[in-house]
């Protein structure tokens, strides 16, 4: 017998800081935990950064 492990990721770019709380708060309660990280780069070059709320989120099923 195998045992086979899933990991799910997802992302998601918000209008808004209580967007994503209010999201974060949802999928936390759905079994995914937040990577912490808050913004995001999305112009990824350092002489003329963008940055917008960002999640990262991932659950693990076994």
């Amino acid at each position: 017998m195998k045992k086979y492990r899933k990991t799910e990721v997802w992302e998601f770019i918000y209008h808004s800081e209580e967007e994503k709380a209010k999201h974060k708060e949802q999928l936390e309660k759905r079994g995914f935990e937040d990577s912490g990280q808050i913004r995001i780069n999305v112009n990824k070059t350092f002489s003329n950064p963008k940055y917008e709320w960002y999640g990262r989120y991932t659950r693990y099923n076994y």
